[in-house]
């Protein structure tokens, strides 16, 4: 099919990330978006096609498919890699990337110049993966310079250098060329016929058919506000105001057309139109406050409550439209199989016993002669909850695994299997300092920074770290620095000066070791600890994904009050308030019910967004041991409160079966899976979670009933039973020789998707690691974490954190030379 006869419009982006501020709403579009915008080109019968082809129908040698679009981004921002590239992947479409090569690598120069916020752009790395994958490249020049405004030969070296870097780097032809801020003249256009392009791209919108220069093709810009909606209406109408009055003036002229001029039968048509869409919008939500049932396609019924109209939702409401949503999505089941209320999360998992304590330190960290909750021994000390995080820097394999006592925390090295011990079993104090000479009492409330590595614990009302040094030999002097294990990853250590200015290389093991050093800091700047969250247990700090900064509260929460409403963003260097976070929604009051009741358990965590997600369900009410429960997350740009799943009725009457017979009754079905907007979900102890970096699932670990629970997508699952009679298997085919009697609580998430859980009811203190067979054990490149933190931006944040150790080295050391 010619151009001839085809109106083909061309869609330009730019970066696929949420908009840092009002400025840049021009060109960053949400990821949410740009998913939505791909889906409906699919779902449309839009078939996107390379500028290669299009140059070819231009030259009258091609043919053109049915509904053809063409896909663009101009500058090659980092998240076009990072985001925007998996999404094509999955859908199969073609784009074409138009990079500014001077710049490739580093950061968006010519807005930062202009007072821009900075960016990161793809890498050579990302551009070669690309490539392979599919996407077309083209030249954006070598500066970003207004063409318009450089002396000819100036331009023309703009474009000819830029298009012989890129075809060195790609070893491919490079054809396509992009006018930076779409300035161009005859001349410039001349130009670019000269240094050898095919086609040129501008920013004036509209379709481009058989009369186009192809030298000059149209683009419809999309940007940071377009909604699917205003998407639709630009690409039905080729230009760039997506308003809903493009529509009615393109209607209007159409019905005016048809009417013969007659303006009172338009104005009929026109408000038909407008009655008939009230009625239809009306009874549709009418009909969404009511409850249905609906059947997966594996024939289950579930009972669905609708949210109402307006109510948004991360999924389609319909059943079956979210099951074909996630596995187009994740291209997998997103249940497992179903036993009586549980179902199992997707996946076929196995567990190996990671590394045990010798008897001789269980000995001492057991609860042995403490008072403890049932005057159970715990093997983890006498709290109710085993805790253990693993660090794996940069995103890649494992290297620590930490796993928490009351006075003391285990460290066990993967790769040299040595155990160390960081404070002293059974003395007690809040003393810094190195490996057994400091004093620390461990609660629940910690947490893992993913970029440094540093083990954050609140103690009391004091902010303390655990942070691990390796040893590295300055090349000019000889002399060996302890210095942060960060610089081990991908050899960093290359990138930095020693504090005596030299080289660094990796200091000389002795017998096949480099023993590391663990020392323990109170950052005293940092004095509000508050935690909002659940008002007994679940709490943890919130830190940003950066590592720079954390969430805390003006109060902590208790009871009713989760907190959330005055939450503060804190840098966790100098203790200096950043910004105040505003509510655009509300979270729901912590419900308890004696010491138990829904938001009186549960969990809070950061995702690799950078959203906070809260959990609140009921500890053991009643003989059964469950209740209703909710989640919502908040987003910590706009504030911005969504329900993800929420079985607490709004009637109340969920308070009126508490205990005795209500309960009794329903002895086999104590927590029940399903569909988020299920009212049957139930939960019980749920008390730590944590996001998976691989999908984005938050796990929900949990004692007694619980075991660990999983949320993704629309739909809650049981990752692992803890039913210690075992009624329901945890697994086809095995079975976990340990239970969940207040226990094993927080599954600390590897990139690569393991599950990590500290043992406190086996026979001796243990880690186990839960691994799926059918995915690989390395770290994915396009992970759900790095759509939001690409590695190239961790490991600039890994060398910046580095990089202030060292400018206060003599701080720092103070402690290792004790």
């Amino acid at each position: 099919m010619a151009m001839t006869t085809l109106r083909v419009p061309i869609l330009m982006y730019h970066s696929i990330a949420e908009p840092s501020d009002a400025r840049e709403r021009s060109i960053c579009l949400p990821l949410s978006e740009f998913e939505r915008q791909m889906e409906f080109l699919r779902e449309d019968e839009y078939t996107p096609v390379s500028l290669d082809l299009l140059a070819e129908v231009a030259a009258g040698k091609g043919v053109l498919p049915f509904r053809p679009v063409v896909i663009t981004f101009d500058d090659g921002y980092a998240d076009n890699f990072a985001a925007a590239f998996p999404i094509l992947q999955r859908c199969g479409f073609p784009a074409t990337v138009f990079l500014v090569t001077g710049c490739v690598g580093g950061t968006n120069a010519w807005d930062v110049a202009c007072g821009g916020p900075e960016r990161w752009l793809l890498t050579w790395d990302n551009v070669a993966e690309m490539l392979r994958g599919g996407v077309t490249f083209g030249s954006h020049t070598v500066s970003h310079r207004r063409l318009t405004e450089l002396a000819p030969a100036d331009a023309l070296t703009e474009m000819r250098e830029s298009k012989r870097v890129m075809e060195e780097r790609l070893e491919v032809p490079v054809r396509h060329f992009s006018y930076p801020y779409g300035e161009m003249n005859e001349a410039v256009v001349a130009l670019v016929r000269e240094a050898g392009y095919l086609t040129a791209c501008t920013t004036m919108s509209g379709f481009n058919g058989a009369d186009i220069n192809h030298l000059a093709l149209r683009r419809l810009d999309i940007y940071g506000t377009d909604t699917l909606p205003r998407f639709i209406r630009k690409l039905a109408y080729g230009n760039n105001d997506g308003s809903i009055m493009t529509s009615l003036r393109y209607y209007g002229r159409r019905l005016l057309e048809r009417a013969g001029g007659g303006l009172m039968t338009a104005m009929s048509i026109i408000l038909a139109a407008v009655f008939v869409g009230n009625v239809v919008f009306g009874a549709e939500e009418k009909a969404a406050s009511t409850v249905r049932k609906e059947k997966d396609s594996a024939g289950r019924e579930w009972t669905l409550k609708e949210w109402g109209y307006k109510e948004e939702r991360p999924y389609p409401k319909s059943l079956a439209e979210r099951e074909k949503w996630y596995r187009v999505r994740w291209g997998e089941s997103w249940y497992g199989p179903k036993s009586t209320c549980r179902i199992l999360s997707p996946g076929t998992w196995k567990w190996e016993e990671v590394f045990r304590v010798p008897d001789s330190l269980a000995e001492q960290i057991s609860s042995k002669g403490k008072k403890t909750h049932g005057d159970i021994l715990r093997r983890w000390g006498a709290r109710f909850w085993g805790m253990c995080f693993v660090w794996a820097p940069g995103g890649g394999e494992v290297t620590d695994v930490y796993a928490l006592a009351d006075e003391a925390i285990i460290h066990y090295d993967p790769t040299s299997k040595k155990l160390s011990v960081i404070g002293k079993p059974r003395e007690r104090g809040d003393t810094d300092g190195v490996g057994e000479d400091a004093r620390l009492v461990l609660g629940a409330k910690s947490a893992l920074d993913p970029v440094t590595g540093r083990l954050y614990f609140i103690q009391g009302k004091k902010w303390r770290y655990v942070e691990k040094l390796l040893p590295y030999r300055c090349l000019k002097t000889g002399l060996v620095f302890h210095l942060p294990a960060v610089l081990d990853w991908n050899s960093m250590y290359r990138k930095v000066k020693s504090p005596a200015g030299g080289e660094l290389e990796i200091a000389p093991a002795k017998d096949g070791r480099r023993a590391p050093l663990f020392v323990v800091r109170t950052e005293g700047d940092v004095k509000n600890v508050n935690l909002p969250g659940p008002g007994l247990v679940g709490r943890r700090p919130l830190i940003a994904p950066n590592g720079k900064s954390a969430w805390f509260s003006d109060r902590e929460a208790y009871e009713e009050n989760n907190a959330f409403q005055s939450l503060a963003l804190y840098d966790l260097q100098s203790g200096s308030l950043l910004r105040r976070l505003t509510l655009d929604g509300v979270v729901p009051k912590n419900f308890r019910t004696g010491s138990d009741g829904p938001g009186s358990h549960g969990g809070t965590c950061v995702g690799a967004e950078g959203d906070i997600f809260n959990a609140q369900h009921g500890g053991c009410c009643g003989p059964c041991g469950s209740s209703p429960g909710r989640m919502q997350s908040i987003d910590t740009g706009t504030g911005k409160v969504v329900t993800l799943y929420d079985s607490m009725a709004a009637d109340g009457s969920w308070q009126k079966a508490t205990t005795g017979a209500a309960w009794n009754r329903h002895q086999d079905t104590v927590l029940i899976d399903g569909p988020a907007d299920a009212r049957s979900l139930l939960f019980t102890s749920t008390l730590w979670q944590t996001q998976c970096p691989r999908t984005g699932a938050i796990y929900n670990g949990g004692w007694d009933h619980s075991g660990i629970r999983r949320y993704h997508d629309g739909f809650v699952t049981s990752f692992l039973d803890s039913e210690e009679e075992h009624r329901w298997p945890p697994r086809p085919g095995w079975k976990f020789d340990s239970h969940f009697y207040h226990g094993n609580s927080s599954p600390s998430v590897a990139p690569n998707g393991d599950l990590y859980i500290s043992d406190d009811n086996y026979k001796v203190p243990r880690v186990v690691r839960f691994y799926r067979t059918d995915w690989p054990k390395e770290q994915p490149v396009n992970s759900y974490a790095e759509k939001f933190l690409p590695r190239a931006k961790m490991e600039n944040l890994m060398v910046e954190y580095a990089e202030k150790y060292l400018a206060d080295f003599a701080a720092n050391n103070k402690l290792v030379e004790r």
